[in-house]
């Protein structure tokens, strides 16, 4: 019974000289976020991102000490897909959400987790709206835009495209699903057009400054080379007649016949920023292998936006090929 005792008092003896008996986890804060958002295409070290914020605090028989991550024993943990566990980088050609855990070892041996989501966003957006008014219509006009671009080096598929409209208290006045926009496959660093011009005729806006925001939902999905409608669009420019009408050249590179043709043109203003989307409103068709010239129309009475426009890009796709 002694000896046991004796042992026993020994092992608690060397527990408190060797280590203080720290039987507590460090504490781990300052990585918050549960979905840390990254562009594609940028440089993103997932090593020096969780230095950088990483809060670690221990508690030890000298009182509450405060670690940097690189003075104590630590793992990161995520997909090797995208993730480079000698050097932390990210390949941010890829996109999606991708679950990362960080493990921490404190001077005991005790050991703390921590997790998150980090999402590569492949899609760059501009977006706005216009309220105008024209000399036949009772109540405001309302016209939303945007331009998506694909900043990964995977093709998607843009299947659906939603706007919102919000007044200035968040309250959200008008909305559709329906939104026109070409292509819907996007190719590395390529780009299209959405436009609304349908939820002011749904929800009449009755004020100028009655919309505040648009919000842009887009659902998207990885593409495969089949899925390609973009046709190919040449330099948009100003038609000759009085009224703005961009114009281009479009050609149809596939062995079908493309119909049901969608034109879009963005418009930009000197500092380069997206300040209206227009259309054609023809029913166009491209025979194959052939090109055709397209021109869209621009709605509004007011020319205060093709006042403003410096410079013109389009894009266009085909709603069915044929043949």
């Amino acid at each position: 019974m002694k000896k046991t005792l004796v042992l026993c008092f020994a092992s608690v003896i060397a527990c408190f000289v060797l280590m203080g008996c720290d039987t507590k986890p460090p504490t781990v804060e300052g990585l918050d976020k549960k979905h840390v958002e990254v562009m594609c295409g940028t440089d993103f070290n997932l090593d020096n991102y969780i230095a950088d914020n990483v809060v670690i605090t221990d508690e030890t028989d000298d009182g509450v000490a405060e670690y940097q991550l690189n003075e104590l024993e630590y793992a990161v943990s995520c997909d090797e897909y995208i993730y480079d566990s000698e050097t932390g980088s990210v390949n941010t050609g890829e996109f999606g959400n991708y679950d990362v855990e960080l493990t921490v070892k404190d001077k005991a041996n005790n050991e703390a987790k921590i997790a998150f989501t980090l999402f590569l966003n492949p899609l760059e957006i501009q977006k706005g709206f216009y309220v105008y008014k024209n000399s036949f219509a009772e109540n405001f006009e309302l016209l939303g835009y945007c331009s998506i671009e694909n900043r990964s080096n995977v093709p998607i598929n843009i299947n659906e495209i939603e706007f919102q409209y919000f007044d200035g208290n968040g309250i959200r006045v008008a909305g559709t699903d329906t939104v026109v926009y070409a292509p819907k496959f996007l190719a590395e660093s390529k780009i299209n057009y959405g436009l609304d011009t349908y939820s002011g005729f749904v929800t009449p806006v009755t004020r100028e400054d009655e919309v505040a925001e648009i919000r842009v939902n887009v659902d998207y999905t990885r593409a495969v080379v089949g899925d390609k409608d973009a046709l190919d669009v040449g330099e948009v420019t100003r038609s000759g007649s009085g009224r703005f009408a961009p114009e281009a050249i479009v050609e149809n590179p596939y062995d079908k016949k493309a119909e049901y043709v969608i034109f879009l043109v963005g418009m930009y203003d000197a500092d380069d920023n997206l300040i209206a989307v227009t259309r054609n409103y023809s029913t166009d068709s491209i025979d194959p292998k052939s090109k055709a010239k397209l021109v869209a129309g621009w709605l509004p009475d007011s020319m205060a936006k093709p006042d403003a426009t410096v410079r013109m890009r389009g894009t266009a796709c085909s709603n069915r090929f044929t043949g």
